[in-house]
């Protein structure tokens, strides 16, 4: 964090959060394939 200049854990987590993104339907989609492919990934033999 000190790299991009956040003074606080909250301050990164707001600059990577959905809310603040451009794209914010982009960030669900990719958070959701994520998941799944985590998911996938645990599960399978």
């Amino acid at each position: 964090f000190a790299h991009h200049e956040y003074t606080s854990l909250d301050q990164g987590r707001g600059s990577l959060s959905q809310q603040n993104s451009l794209d914010p339907s982009a960030f669900e989609r990719a958070n959701y394939t994520e998941t799944i492919a985590s998911y996938v990934a645990r599960h399978t033999t």
